[in-house]
This record gives structure tokens, C-alpha cells and sequence, in this order.
């Protein structure tokens, strides 16, 4: 619709995510256009294009934060949103429905920004918290799937590179020196 400005877009399978602004259903006092963001999705066709109703995302984005960033798993359409009224940065993730749009985790930590890369069906995002330091973590989807990965204290981890179901990475041993590592969600 007009000024719809659709962003953060990503696809899952057929299916592309994204979210689009549009004109507010309530009443006006103004003639001021008050443009709300919602979720849509889109198999590229007039009749495969719905908004996806999710009213705590709706009311977190719109009220008390904003879309940093966005990414796709094999299964899973994923949104990092910054929540001011907590300062903290949330993980949501969609399949697409309603009832399968919610939080998978909120409080990953307002002081390093989060790096998210997909790799199959796994999410792994960077998150410092007081055990392990900024350290490396993953996600199934599921806030019982989602949990540390065991790597040294303040591991540091960085330059990601997905392949072939593993993920490939920077970060200090326990010794503090920076080697390359992988990551096996299969293998644990």
C-alpha cells in the first residue's frame, strides 16, 4: 500500500519475510498519517502475500523498540529487535503463523551488538553474559534450544563463515590466542 516501505527482508524456503508499514486502523485527530510496522510474508503472489498477526512483536517494535536486524534458517524466519524499555536486545523467531512468532530469548546483552549466522536448521548469535564472557551461542528455535556454546571464557568469537552444516570461526583459547574453531550443531 502507499508508503508501505518494506525492510528487513529474508526467505525461508519460498517464502520471503519481511516488514512493511502501513496507515494506523484507529481513528485520526489529525490530518498527520501514523504508520505502524507489522509482519508480512509473501510467496511472490497476490494470494500468498498475508500479514502475520503478532501483537507482543507488534507492540514491541512499534511501542518500545525497533528491527535491528534480520535472517533466515532452513525452517525459521529470525528478528533481533532492541527493546529500550528493558535495554536489552530480544531474539524472536516466525514459521510464519501467529501462534509460531515469539521470543526465544530476552536478554542477551545491550553492551556488544549481537552477529547472527544461519547455517541449516541452527542460528549461532555472539551474546555476553557474566558466566562465559562474549562468547558464542545457539538456537533451534526453542527457548529450550537455546544455549551456550562451550568455548574458553571471553572467547571473543568472530569471523563466521557457515558451510555445509558447521560453523567456522575466530576466537581465544584458554590460553588467549586466537585459532579457528568449528562449531557442529549435529555433533554437539
Amino acid at each position: 500500500s502507499f508508503d508501505s516501505w518494506p525492510y528487513s527482508p529474508a526467505t525461508v524456503k519460498n517464502t520471503t519475510y519481511c516488514f512493511c508499514h502501513f496507515d494506523y486502523p484507529a481513528p485520526h485527530f489529525s490530518d498527520d498519517v501514523f504508520l505502524v510496522a507489522r509482519l508480512w510474508k509473501t510467496d511472490g503472489t497476490d494470494k500468498g502475500t498475508s500479514m502475520i498477526p503478532a501483537p507482543a512483536l507488534e507492540t514491541l517494535i512499534n511501542q518500545f523498540g525497533y528491527v535491528v536486524s534480520t535472517i533466515a534458517t532452513d525452517k525459521l524466519f529470525y528478528i533481533l529487535v532492541f527493546n529500550n524499555s528493558t535495554n536489552a536486545y530480544e531474539l524472536w523467531r516466525s514459521d510464519g503463523s501467529g501462534a509460531g512468532t515469539y521470543a526465544v530469548k530476552t536478554d542477551i546483552s545491550p553492551y556488544y551488538n549481537p552477529v547472527l549466522t544461519a547455517d541449516g536448521k541452527t542460528l549461532f548469535f555472539t551474546n555476553y553474559d557474566y558466566t562465559n564472557g562474549y562468547g558464542l551461542w545457539q538456537t533451534d528455535g526453542t527457548s529450550a534450544g537455546t544455549k551456550f556454546v562451550p568455548l574458553p571464557a571471553n572467547s571473543n568469537p568472530q569471523n563466521f563463515y557457515a558451510f555445509n552444516g558447521k560453523l567456522y570461526f575466530t576466537a581465544y583459547d584458554a590460553s588467549y590466542n586466537t585459532v579457528l574453531w568449528v562449531a557442529d550443531p549435529n555433533a554437539n
